[in-house]
């Protein structure tokens, strides 16, 4: 579930940020009386990069959300950590 929230979460900002750029560069495409640029708004990234881009970065941090989370287990009691492994002290004994 948390995954799933994240990689959406992770989608909806992709595509804000996305829109805000191009709204952006629209904007700030404004040649001065010599024609001359402030910025190089006319360069757009190619397509394709702009694409993996706004979908790698959600199945990236959906993936690091299941890497992270995978030993982690919520119950009606609350949320629980997983196993500690044998020889290694708890969290709480490393003062």
């Amino acid at each position: 579930m948390a995954m799933l929230e994240t990689g959406l979460a992770g989608l909806v900002g992709t595509l804000v940020g996305l829109a805000g750029y191009l709204v952006g560069r629209s904007v700030l495409h404004r040649p001065d009386a010599n024609g001359q640029l402030a910025l190089p708004t006319d360069v757009l990234p190619p397509v394709p990069a702009m694409t993996i881009v706004v979908l790698g970065l959600p199945v990236l941090a959906a993936a690091a959300t299941a890497v992270l989370l995978r030993r982690v287990a919520t119950t009606p009691l609350g949320v629980v950590a997983g196993p500690v492994a044998p020889g290694r002290p708890g969290r709480g004994r490393r003062c």
